[in-house]
C-alpha cells in the first residue's frame, strides 16, 4: 500500500514569492546581476544564489535591510512583495509612528504596562462642563 503524503506541494497555492523570489524580482527590475547585488550588499554570490532559489530561507534581518538598500526601498517593501501584498494593502507608518513603536519595543514588560496605562487615561474624552 502507497501512503500519500497529507499535503502535496504543488497543491498548496502560493500568494507571494517568497523572499529569494522578492530579491530575484526587484534585481531584475534594477538590471542587477547576481554578482552586483551581493556585492552591494555585502554578501556572496553563492549566500544570495541560495536565497533566490529558496534553497535558503533563514535570512536574516540585516540581509532584508542590506538588500533594500542597495534597491533603495524600506525593507517592508521587500517582505510585502514576498507575501504577496500590494503596496497598498500595507499600512505604513509615519516617522513619528516608527519611533514610538522603536521606543515601545525597547521598553521592559512593566514600563510597557505604564505606558499603556497611561495612553489609555489620554484617549479618554475630557469631561463636560457643566452649565450653569
Amino acid at each position: 500500500m502507497v501512503r500519500q503524503s497529507r499535503a502535496a506541494p504543488a497543491k498548496i497555492p502560493k500568494r507571494g514569492l517568497g523572499f529569494g523570489g522578492a530579491v530575484r524580482r526587484f534585481r531584475e527590475l534594477h538590471g542587477i546581476g547576481q554578482d552586483g547585488l551581493a556585492q552591494k550588499a555585502g554578501m556572496s554570490q553563492g549566500y544570495l544564489s541560495l536565497i533566490e532559489s529558496g534553497a535558503f530561507t533563514g535570512v536574516t534581518e540585516d540581509t532584508v535591510a542590506r538588500s533594500a538598500r542597495v534597491f533603495g526601498v524600506e525593507p517592508w517593501m521587500l517582505l510585502a512583495q514576498a507575501a504577496g501584498l500590494k503596496l497598498e494593502e500595507v499600512e505604513r507608518f509615519t516617522e513619528d509612528e516608527r519611533i514610538w513603536l522603536d521606543t515601545y519595543r525597547a521598553l521592559n514588560a512593566e514600563q510597557r504596562e505604564v505606558l499603556l496605562q497611561l495612553a489609555t487615561v489620554m484617549r479618554r474624552p475630557p469631561p463636560r462642563k457643566r452649565l450653569g
